[in-house]
């Protein structure tokens, strides 16, 4: 009996040696599925907009301006304050957390494109994304934000500096003429410059040769667009006598008016040959009524400034006061005078009556 039961017991060992390595052999496929299973479903994570949208968001909490604007194709003026592009992006999201467990997402994706809408308790933001090919990684399109465009005026001989960055005259997109010196021969040029992309209004400061410097106010951007002049001063060392030549100047033109002085102590204060010249020389005062005395009072000067080395305006307010025997009568006088040095002599280019 012993030997017919060995080959029995030879037979259940191997079926059971069979079973086990079966038993291995499958589990060993299961794991390799699993295995693969998860590093599909890792993969698809990976590549997934919701992934795309928590590494957006980390760039933006971490203020990586670098790598957002690498993605977002937004054109940044060189001469906005470094970070202001992350800081616009961080004040975007300020309601949107970063913690993926605290959001929801709403997606509409179409081939390669598509938007996903980010949702959180205190808000939500649409957001473009895109990606190479299918089973790539989808990327955010960082938005835009809200730019301006702020223009600058300056004289050719001030020196300007943009939020801390010097913005040379090459820069310059057009020249023109000064107003009012526009009939000098060689007259000082006023540059304009364009400064696109901002995110925030600019911190503007002109200077000129000298040393002199002062901070241009620039105004609150109306629908994107703003724009600023560079005014600048008058030397201190021409101030006293601009001002005693435009005092002379106007009242004497004033008496003029009034018969009380003739062309040639006018002509003494004009440039020759301008438009205000002729203007003067052949005006009709005839119509003036006749009086017993005249006498100026109330005079103010009310600004100054500088158009070129050589070239200073002035405006000046006075009251003219008119004796015509059985009344006094008081006449306003208000002008703004473009004036130029010739031959170390103030002359009068043009005038403006305000």
């Amino acid at each position: 009996m012993a030997s017919s039961s060995t080959p029995a017991r030879r037979r259940r060992g191997g079926f059971g040696l069979f079973f086990l390595i079966w038993c291995l052999a499958l589990a060993l496929i299961g794991v390799l599925v699993l295995a693969k299973l998860w590093h599909s479903l890792s993969q698809y994570e990976k590549n997934s907009p919701e992934a795309a949208v928590a590494d957006f968001l980390q760039n933006i909490a971490s203020a990586d301006e670098e790598q957002l604007l690498q993605g977002s194709g937004f054109s940044l003026s060189p001469y906005e304050r470094p970070g202001a592009y992350g800081q616009a992006m961080q004040e975007l999201f300020a309601d949107i957390p970063v913690d993926r467990d605290q959001l929801r997402f709403s997606k509409q994706l179409t081939g390669n494109e598509g938007t996903v809408k980010v949702i959180a308790s205190g808000g939500s933001v649409e957001l473009e994304l895109r990606r190479e090919e299918e089973g790539e990684p989808w990327q955010v399109i960082p938005p835009s934000p809200q730019t301006l465009t702020c223009t600058l005026l300056a004289p050719a001989h001030v020196s300007l500096s943009v939020n801390g960055k010097a913005l040379p005259a090459q820069e310059a997109v057009s020249s023109q003429a000064a107003e009012g010196y526009e009939e000098l021969p060689t007259p000082p040029q006023v540059l304009e410059y364009r400064l696109e992309g901002l995110v925030n209004l600019p911190e503007v400061e002109a200077s000129l040769a000298d040393g002199t410097s002062w901070k241009v106010e620039v105004p609150e951007a109306q629908a994107g667009q703003t724009s600023a002049r560079a005014a600048a001063p008058v030397p201190a060392d021409q101030q006293p006598g601009l001002e005693s030549f435009a005092r002379s100047a106007a009242q004497t033109y004033v008496r003029y008016v009034s018969r009380d002085a003739d062309f040639s102590q006018v002509d003494a204060f004009l440039w020759p040959d301008t438009t205000l010249r002729e203007t003067v020389r052949t005006l009709d005062n005839y119509w003036y009524t006749n009086h017993v005395s005249s006498s100026f009072e109330n005079e103010e000067f009310l600004g100054s400034g500088s158009l070129g080395p050589d070239c200073c305006w002035i405006e000046l307010k006075m009251d003219y006061r008119v004796n015509i025997g059985y009344k006094q009568v008081v006449l306003p006088v208000h002008y703004r005078m473009y004036a130029a040095l010739s031959e170390g002599n103030w002359k009068l280019v043009s005038m403006e009556s305000l």
